[in-house]
């Protein structure tokens, strides 16, 4: 199927259809070069800025970036990037990402916050980064304890929630709002992973028609 029919049954553009078939065989790289173009720098001074977005966003060991996209219904995508800093103050990377059949964005953001947490290997201490006010705000407000003595009524999404508190009972967890879209490169990067992984299922979808 050509490109242009591919992307009109899915509902997106030509380029993002190219992008991920450029991406298949390593899609991680693929995001960090256009990435790299979109703002004009090379790899290397890619790096460097991410580090000095971690020197300024604190001192945490420890960082777990997440992001997820969906839409009101179909299939939604989820990424998350796993941060820790040696002790020679070197900063090594885990990544990850996937699709879902069905999902909301808000489930999305959820499954991305859970897959990151059970990527780590040993209790630890860490700072969750999102651009959901959504996956932030229970951690920040201090909401689980309430939802909890309600009997988690009216609260949506429950059985991702309670997987969450599962996953993060042995660690200590803060969480920071951040900005979507306003150029911090680690968001970013799980954004556009996360949304290439959703593109992918659409993609799927629409050559299946």
């Amino acid at each position: 199927m050509k490109q242009e029919e591919l992307a009109q049954r899915a509902g997106i553009g030509r380029a993002e259809v190219s992008d991920i078939e450029r991406g298949v065989a390593n899609p991680t790289w693929a995001i960090v070069r256009r990435l790299c173009d979109a703002l004009g720098c090379s790899v290397a001074e890619l790096a460097a800025l991410e580090e000095s977005e971690r020197d300024r966003l604190g001192e945490s060991m420890i960082e777990l970036w997440t992001d997820g996209s969906g839409r009101a219904h179909g299939p939604g995508g989820w990424a998350y990037i796993l941060s820790a800093r040696t002790d020679d103050g070197e900063w090594v990377e885990e990544c990850a990402s996937g699709g879902i059949p069905e999902a909301t964005h808000n489930r999305a953001e959820l499954t991305a916050l859970l897959e990151g947490l059970r990527a780590l290997k040993r209790p630890c201490e860490l700072t969750v980064y999102t651009d959901s006010k959504y996956v932030a705000n229970p951690f920040c407000e201090g909401w689980f304890e309430r939802w909890q003595q309600r009997g988690w009524r009216g609260i949506r999404n429950v059985d991702l929630w309670k997987q969450i508190l599962d996953a993060a009972a042995p660690h200590r967890i803060s969480a920071e709002w951040i900005p979507g879209h306003s150029g911090i490169t680690l968001n970013e990067r799980c954004d556009a992973m996360a949304g290439a992984e959703r593109l992918a299922l659409v993609m799927d979808e629409a050559a299946a028609r």
